[in-house]
């Protein structure tokens, strides 16, 4: 058997690079003796040890590179042609409300698809993410059709798909089956300020008052970057912060392979992306959320975690107050009997979503 898998792999972006390490193991377990491809765009920054096949994405570069693509064109087909199963994961398979920049996702999605659907493939979306405003004709087809399966992961995404009149599942995102490594003891307290470019009101003051305030509390400070695109300044941590790490001192991890590792040191987090959390839930670490989105509203709710705030109305005096609160009540933030859970309720859901969908 030949299973594809369709992932936002490339630019070292530390959750997408854990969501493919997941999903490759889930299948991987699920059918033994599978062949697989995985579609990147960087092959560098993947964390999957074993020997898979690494197929180049088309379009890479198209209007620099136009003979290699004419190659990445053909190949992409053969091996689509040549699949049993064709695997899609996209964190933002289809957005309007990100600041990113992308040329025309949708339509490279569509061309996936076709070819998919012409060479009567089955289709499966895994735990992926939908925020879009109108339903158009096109975005339907993408999720249309008796041989594709569908699983998202969040509500907000399913209502979105039902409104299409389209089947889905809900399951939680597969990073929640990391298993981490031991927490390893400081001398001294360490905090993780992630951040991402563009969603935090005044953004430049408020970090600077975030530092001195921490440091007068003789904390450790590192900022983590878990996204370092080659090619997207704004999807890039470390170009976003570097800056200020040079220019009050602060530590900073570079690779996100370091930036994984910090988890384990970690007293506290401070965070902003989606990764972030799942990954301060998996290791069991105290955080203050700095909620900008949809997806992150909907799994503190879950989670029943109300120690968060809204960086684009960000109160300097109200994160003081809350911050101070977690402090104080370090002991009451354990969340390894809801991950537990979770774990479980994940591995039921996607043995019974491949089994009734695929037999």
């Amino acid at each position: 058997m030949d299973i594809s898998i369709f992932t936002a792999t490339w630019h070292h972006n530390l959750w997408d690079e854990l969501i493919l390490l997941k999903e490759y193991e889930v299948f991987k377990e699920n059918y033994k003796n599978a062949n697989f491809n995985i579609f990147t765009y960087d092959k560098e920054s993947s964390l999957i040890k074993d020997k898979v096949n690494y197929i180049q994405y088309f379009p890479t570069w198209m209007f620099a590179h136009p003979f290699k693509n004419i190659w990445y064109l053909i190949k992409n087909i053969i091996v689509i042609m040549k699949s049993d199963i064709v695997i899609i994961w996209w964190g933002w398979l289809i957005y309007e409300n990100e600041f990113q920049s992308a040329h025309f996702p949708i339509m490279q999605w569509l061309f996936r698809i076709i070819l998919s659907k012409i060479f009567a493939k089955r289709i499966i979306y895994f735990a992926v993410w939908i925020n879009i405003k109108k339903p158009w004709f096109f975005k339907r087809f993408l999720f249309s059709g008796k041989k594709v399966l569908i699983s998202v992961r969040d509500k907000e995404s399913s209502e979105t798909l039902n409104r299409l009149w389209i089947r889905n599942i809900v399951i939680n995102d597969p990073v929640f089956l990391l298993k981490p490594e031991k927490r390893e003891k400081n001398d001294g307290k360490t905090i993780w300020i992630s951040l991402r470019k563009w969603y935090l009101k005044n953004e430049e003051e408020n970090i600077k008052q975030m530092i001195l305030f921490l440091s007068k509390k003789w904390y450790r400070i590192v900022f983590l970057s878990h996204s370092i695109h080659q090619k997207d300044a704004l999807a890039n941590d470390y170009v976003f912060l570097k800056d200020i790490s040079k220019k009050y001192w602060i530590e900073m991890t570079s690779d996100i392979r370091k930036t994984l590792d910090m988890y384990k040191k970690l007293d506290f987090v401070i965070w902003m992306r989606f990764h972030s959390l799942i990954l301060s839930l998996v290791y069991n670490i105290p955080f203050l959320a700095l909620s900008y989105s949809q997806k992150t509203d909907e799994l503190l709710k879950e989670f029943k975690y109300d120690h968060k705030m809204d960086p684009k109305r960000f109160e300097f005096e109200k994160f003081i107050k809350m911050f101070e609160h977690i402090e104080e009540n370090e002991s009451l933030f354990d969340f390894k009997e809801n991950i537990h859970i979770i774990e479980k309720e994940f591995k039921n859901n996607i043995s019974n979503f491949l089994k009734n969908g695929l037999e």
